[in-house]
């Protein structure tokens, strides 16, 4: 199935230089498809928000949050 994303699609980080996360506006600036995201996500429902937090979290992003 990922065989199907185009490559140039995919965001690739140097693990050598400082963390994406610990800039995150540089994150949005060089990734549209994650600006996308970010601007939508205050108008997107819960039941949608829920599915891509789970997505992530299945594909190896952060822990679930206790007390939700």
């Amino acid at each position: 199935m990922l065989d199907s994303i185009a490559p140039e699609a995919a965001t690739v980080y140097d693990d050598t230089q400082e963390s994406p996360a610990s800039n995150p506006d540089s994150l949005t600036e060089n990734d549209p498809d994650l600006a996308a995201v970010v601007a939508a996500w205050a108008d997107l429902p819960n039941a949608v928000r829920a599915g891509i937090l789970a997505m992530v979290r299945v594909a190896g992003g952060d822990e679930p949050e206790t007390g939700r």
